[in-house]
């Protein structure tokens, strides 16, 4: 019995990996010095050498439509980024976007919005995003910022 509770365990630790792999993926791609930036890209935060690009609006995401972004690192820390406080068409829906980028990095990355939610509100075409970013510094968590709200219009 005891076995088969360990079997259990491994595939319930094996199955929140794999979660884990899937949700922070656009971050195992990050690139040092090679990431592309379409020619339409529109910087919507500049602050604490933290530079983030809006790069474009994907709507075949897999668990809904994807918010493009190009992200630089130009300090000296190591910080952790998330989105919050998204208004789409005017209405609230929780972003799901969280990376960690290590100093002197660039990486892209998107901020997803839930299919299910827009679907929930009507919300058929983006119209309107508004948004801020949360920046913590990774090593004292003490280091932490907010950006402007980010407001796109398409």
């Amino acid at each position: 019995m005891s076995r088969l509770k360990n079997i259990r365990l491994l595939r319930v630790a094996l199955f929140i990996g794999v979660v884990i792999v899937i949700i922070f993926a656009g971050s195992v791609l990050a690139t040092n010095d090679n990431a592309a930036c379409s020619e339409e890209s529109q910087e919507i935060m500049d602050k604490n050498n933290i530079v983030i690009s809006f790069t474009g609006l994907d709507y075949d995401g897999v668990v809904g439509p994807e918010a493009g972004l190009l992200i630089e690192n130009n300090s000296d820390h190591n910080y952790i980024i998330q989105a919050e406080d998204m208004m789409v068409n005017g209405k609230a829906i929780s972003p799901i976007f969280s990376c960690e980028i290590a100093p002197g990095q660039r990486l892209t990355d998107d901020i997803v919005i839930s299919q299910l939610k827009l679907d929930q509100y009507g919300i058929g075409k983006i119209e309107t995003l508004q948004f801020n970013f949360v920046v913590f510094n990774n090593e004292n968590w003490y280091d932490d910022f907010y950006s402007d709200t980010v407001s796109l219009s398409f």
